[in-house]
């Protein structure tokens, strides 16, 4: 970890020097003190500069971005290829707002339920616990006590908190418990200090099922605002990372958003012909599977658009990845990425806040939705410049193609016996990321930005031919629109 933070900062440092050398005056838009460490009053400060624009000029004619843009250039053994469209939405203004995690709440709650949940029931997940599970608990951590080194830390817990409290519970206990029906309400639940047994936080859940099958269940955010080291399951982190999970049968095959762009078949939302499989056409087209997605979040009331769709032709699925919408501008796509803060604990391994980027996924058949993911929801809040000052595309364009090899070369320039190397970006994409307040989760601000996908394989004699089956393109590179600064969504940008 502290060998990757002094990497960041050896980009950082570079790419401020790389900035002044192109030119960038101290007065300069794009002039900043580095693109890791982003001054938020000056940005702001820039954003808020007078945009000038024609009347009617579209966002692509006021950024003077062309609708595909080519470059190759060679320095050394890497190349540096761009041959990829450049994507912007059409919107008349472009802002800065101030963003927020939130939790799920039962009205949220209670509209998924009503659009989605098929049974006439639902059955509590978490019954009261019978004598013989109660038996079992106690029989496992006894063995693990004995046998187990890892517990060993924390047998003082087990021996004088823990396992009396379970021989106490086991007394009362049932034999048998019959199913507890769900009103579907999230419940608040204690979380208690392994030690002292006091209240230290609390959250709220639910989780229930059905009879045939049918599942779902809410996570919210703890509400600690420091990291706890010893709670009764162990160490709790500060973070924003609510789930909300629907699945119409957990016995059906479970799709990870991730994971489908390596095993299904892009589809575009648009197209209206039913894809040939090997079992036949389906009667369903990706179009009226995306309408079907689209009125979903309408009914949801949540201002989301697709991004992208898999198919799963074999099982007539269609997997579609979806985006915050911000006033018309699309959020970029931030599946699986979090932002981690170190601020408190001597373990650099392991962060002490942690703030997950929303994840919006759908799986649909032509019997409905099988399968909804909502991680981390975000709520909009003030916003703080209604039209940003924005730079050409010329000059984002300068940046990009002198930071890709120099990012290309922190990741993969300690091998020194390589041969060969390719950058190719294949897509450029205009939209809103977040970034974060300095040591914080609390608040952030969505800001425009470009973002780069493509590829790096490289060859070496000691490792050969790498980074080439990737089958889709990762985001390399976003630099920030308004500036020109580098956004790291990992860190968050911290510095304002």
């Amino acid at each position: 970890m502290k060998e990757k933070r002094a990497r960041l900062h050896r980009i950082a440092a570079t790419a401020a020097a790389l900035l002044f050398l192109c030119g960038c005056s101290p007065e300069s838009k794009a002039a900043v003190p580095s693109p890791l460490q982003l001054d938020t009053a000056q940005m702001m400060e820039t954003a808020a500069d007078e945009v000038l624009q024609e009347r009617g000029q579209s966002l692509r004619e006021r950024l003077d971005a062309p609708e595909i843009y080519r470059f190759e250039e060679e320095n050394g053994i890497v190349t540096l290829r761009i041959d990829a469209p450049v994507v912007i939405p059409d919107a008349a203004a472009v802002p800065v707002i101030r963003i927020s995690g939130v939790d799920f709440s039962q009205e949220q709650v209670d509209k998924v339920l009503s659009l989605l949940w098929r049974e006439d029931a639902m059955w509590d997940n978490n019954p009261p616990l019978t004598k013989a599970q109660i038996t079992e608990q106690i029989a496992s951590i006894e063995h693990n006590l004995e046998t187990q080194p890892d517990y060993q830390d924390e047998r003082e817990y087990y021996e004088t908190i823990r396992l009396p409290e379970l021989r106490g519970m086991r007394n009362t206990a049932p034999e048998t418990t019959d199913p507890v029906r769900s009103d579907g309400q999230l419940a608040a639940e204690q979380i208690l200090d392994g030690r002292t047994e006091k209240v230290v936080a609390s959250v709220t859940r639910l989780s229930v099922h059905g009879t045939s099958g049918e599942y779902f269940s809410v996570q919210n955010n703890p509400d600690n605002q420091i990291v706890l080291e010893n709670t009764r399951n162990g160490r709790l982190d500060v973070q924003k990372w609510a789930t909300l999970d629907y699945q119409l049968s957990v016995a059906a095959t479970r799709f990870d958003s991730v994971r489908t762009t390596f095993s299904g078949t892009k589809v575009s939302p648009d197209d209206q012909t039913r894809p040939a499989t090997e079992n036949g056409s389906l009667s369903q087209t990706p179009a009226q599977a995306a309408k079907t997605a689209e009125d979903f979040f309408r009914s949801l009331g949540e201002d989301i658009s697709i991004y992208d769709m898999y198919l799963f032709g074999g099982k007539g699925v269609y997997i579609v990845r979806c985006v915050r919408n911000v006033q018309g501008i699309p959020c970029i796509l931030m599946d699986g990425e979090s932002t981690m803060l170190y601020t408190q604990s001597a373990d650099e391994e392991v962060p002490d806040a942690v703030w997950a980027g929303e994840t919006i996924t759908l799986a649909l058949s032509e019997s409905g939705i099988l399968q909804f993911d909502w991680d981390s929801p975000h709520r909009t809040g003030e916003t703080l410049v209604e039209d940003c000052s924005l730079l050409p595309f010329s000059d984002i364009m300068e940046v990009c193609t002198r930071m890709l090899p120099l990012v290309f070369d922190e990741q993969w320039g300690h091998i020194e016996d390589m041969t060969s190397a390719m950058i190719s970006i294949d897509r450029i994409e205009f939209g809103m990321m977040r970034i974060i307040k300095n040591q914080s989760i609390d608040e952030g601000l969505m800001i425009p930005v470009w973002a780069f996908y493509g590829s790096e394989p490289f060859e070496s004699a000691s490792h050969g031919r790498q980074n080439a089956s990737t089958k889709q393109p990762k985001r390399l590179l976003a630099i920030n629109a308004i500036d020109g600064t580098v956004v790291d969504p990992q860190s968050g940008n911290q510095g304002w």
